[in-house]
Parts: C-alpha cells; sequence; structure tokens
C-alpha cells in the first residue's frame, strides 16, 4: 500500500470522517446520486477532488453518496472522460441503441 492510501485510510478512521460521512448520507437522503436508488450498508462517499493534499477537506460540494459499484463506475468512466469528453456520447449512443434493440 501507498504512503498516500495509507494516509487516506487512517483518515477514514478518524471520528472527523465518519460524523462528515453521516452528515452527507443524511443530505441526500440516503439515495445513490448516479442511480438513485437505496445507498446500501458500506456505502461510499466518493472525492470529486481527488488531489492527495485536498483529501481531507471536508467541503460537501466536493463530494457525492454512492454505492460501491457506482463508486467504481464513477472512477472507471473518469478515466475516459477526463481524455476525450466525447466518451460519453458515444456510451450513451450505446445504450440508447440497447434501449431500442431490447424495447426499453
Amino acid at each position: 500500500m501507498s504512503k498516500a492510501s495509507t494516509e487516506k485510510a487512517k483518515f477514514r478512521r478518524t471520528a472527523k470522517w465518519k460524523k462528515f460521512r453521516a452528515f452527507m448520507k443524511k443530505d441526500c437522503k440516503g439515495i445513490d446520486f448516479i442511480t438513485q436508488k437505496k445507498l446500501l450498508k458500506g456505502y461510499q462517499l466518493h472525492h470529486k477532488d481527488m488531489r492527495s493534499e485536498n483529501y481531507a477537506q471536508l467541503i460537501p460540494e466536493r463530494f457525492v453518496c454512492c454505492n460501491r459499484k457506482t463508486h467504481e463506475l464513477i472512477h472507471f468512466c473518469y478515466n475516459y472522460y477526463k481524455d476525450d469528453k466525447d466518451f460519453i456520447q458515444r456510451l450513451k449512443t450505446v445504450l440508447d441503441e440497447m434501449c431500442t434493440f431490447n424495447n426499453d
């Protein structure tokens, strides 16, 4: 585990983080921002600002509550989107076509 990962894990064990995490869950009414489904046990608080020097800055606008799979999806998509903003449009095209082909 890298030093940054160790520091992040240590921070997530603090009362300050746990209190903020609970606040954020209440603020979003227990709903995953992306899927609009109920947050499950073990939900995650995604840092929109991923720079390690800002990890402990608990600014609500820089976070979003989401379930584990949603969190993985955000990071997966971001890895492509940051370099190619058309990535989302191509993904939407495929999803729209899937809805059409499957009569959704």
